[in-house]
């Protein structure tokens, strides 16, 4: 975890230079002035207690929100003092996020309340896998375009064209895709998934944050909790350390293009931003517990996949969901 803590420490760098740049105004909240962070925070995000995160208060008497919110780097929040109460407001791209809180004993309590506003926000079902008689894919929740299409590429030893393989890798992985039955994007800036199969357990709220930019979305998430909640016996230092290279590409969240055409959402990544999370994957996956079924399927695949990606013009992996 050394290399997550010396991440979060420098967002408190990173807070410090902002006071120091400020003017020498004050208000009321300005007495308040500092760096909050581990045991002298305690932050829910739409209420959700978060952890890990750095907040602080310049001279101005401003919150600074310092990559708080996917695809926001940093948000300042005018405050008000009202009695012992910190208030405020500020807008985001496609929404705004209120701010209220207090300071005791040198410790900062603060509620934020996100509100997203854009035609992503409600629940929508994964879509079917459908093929034909042949097997050529009529539908499927995974939308893969590899090019050239027509590139021959060696897979488990079979010759096979990058359209026929992008086919085969939408058909297996839509059947795993195929156990989600929905994917709800809140107002909060949380997302949730219901899950077809009652018996599997849902990933809790609040895991996943999301926001929206024009015709990027922006999800961020909390890498350090789903790895404990699916893997709660590890206490491998070096699995930890993985994670947390991971958690600091995902400082802003991953940046995904979304498009929305007759009720069909599709959600994307490029090959710019694919890659650097392959190549991490490659390091992670010796690390992961060989007898989970997913992991087995991954890393049998996997060395395939990454060499054949490398070859690639342009890739784009991503869901296809309907309303």
């Amino acid at each position: 975890m050394k290399s997550l803590y010396k991440y979060i420490y420098m967002y408190a760098i990173i807070i410090a230079t902002l006071f120091s740049c400020s003017d020498d105004v004050k208000d009321d909240s300005s007495i308040y002035q500092g760096t909050y962070l581990g045991s002298n925070l305690e932050l829910t995000i739409s209420g959700v207690q978060t952890t890990g995160k750095v907040l602080g208060i310049n001279k101005k008497g401003e919150l600074i929100l310092q990559y708080i919110i996917p695809g926001e780097s940093v948000i300042d929040i005018p405050l008000t003092l009202k009695g012992e109460w910190l208030e405020g407001s500020a807008a985001i791209t496609n929404g705004s996020v209120n701010a209220k809180g207090y300071v005791k004993d040198k410790k900062l309590n603060m509620s934020l309340a996100i509100n997203i506003t854009s035609p992503i926000v409600g629940t929508w079902q994964m879509s079917p896998l459908k093929t034909d008689a042949e097997g050529a894919i009529i539908s499927s929740p995974i939308y893969i375009n590899a090019q050239p299409a027509n590139t021959i590429v060696n897979f488990m030893g079979k010759e096979i064209t990058l359209y026929e393989l992008s086919n085969q890798l939408e058909t297996m992985l839509g059947n795993y895709a195929a156990v989600i039955e929905s994917v709800t994007f809140k107002e909060d800036g949380f997302i949730v998934f219901k899950y077809r199969d009652s018996k599997l357990a849902s990933l809790p709220e609040g895991y996943i944050q999301y926001s929206i930019k024009d015709n990027t979305i922006y999800i961020m998430p909390n890498l350090i909790k789903i790895f404990e909640l699916t893997n709660a016996t590890t206490e491998s230092r070096s699995e930890m350390e993985v994670v947390s290279e991971i958690l600091s590409m995902l400082t802003e969240g991953a940046p995904l293009t979304w498009n929305i055409d007759n009720n069909n959402l599709t959600i994307y990544a490029t090959k710019k931003i694919i890659n650097p999370y392959f190549v991490m994957l490659k390091e992670l996956l010796p690390l992961l517990p060989i007898d989970n079924e997913w992991v087995k399927t991954v890393d049998e695949y996997f060395p395939y996949i990454y060499k054949i990606f490398q070859t690639t013009t342009t890739v784009d992996i991503g869901v296809s969901l309907t309303k």
